[in-house]
């Protein structure tokens, strides 16, 4: 079953937005969706490119934000919440939505990529290259498209 609401969309969650970035959802297991995905003082809200389908995330019911980072590229994300089974996108601007989900949340809910946002928030050397690279080693990979379009 789809995490996706098919019902006609409501008003958007939020009224004030940080960021958008092209995004794909995953929340069929089947097929991934193209849209967008929106940071605002409410929550993350994505919705799909065909408008037939939308999830809304506030952010008191987000547990946990985990990132697929490599280097200074964010691959995907994975949002937690109380409601449902985790929600899986790739996303474009993933630097700037991290730090737009970091100040809504605190770094405190951000996790599995530890190593790598401190890369994204601040200028920083090349220590944390070999963490990053177990990181990445233990990083799940199902074989889904990398890139949002």
């Amino acid at each position: 079953s789809s995490m996706f609401n098919h019902e006609p969309p409501p008003d958007f969650l939020n009224e004030t937005i940080d960021i958008v970035v092209k995004a794909n959802s995953f929340a069929s297991a089947i097929t991934a969706k193209p849209g967008t995905l929106i940071s605002g003082e409410k929550g993350l809200e994505f919705r799909t490119e065909s408008g037939a389908g939308y999830i809304q995330m506030p952010w008191s019911n987000i547990n946990l934000v985990r990132a697929d980072v490599y280097g200074k590229h964010v691959r995907g994300i994975e949002v937690h919440t109380d409601t449902s089974v985790p929600l899986s996108f790739t996303v474009t601007d993933g630097p700037a939505l991290l730090r737009s989900i970091r100040d809504h949340i605190g770094r405190d809910k951000m996790q599995g990529v530890d190593h790598n946002l401190p890369k994204l928030f601040h200028k920083k050397g090349k220590a944390a290259e070999k963490d990053e690279a177990s990181v990445a080693g233990a990083s799940s990979d199902d074989g889904g498209p990398k890139h949002a379009r």
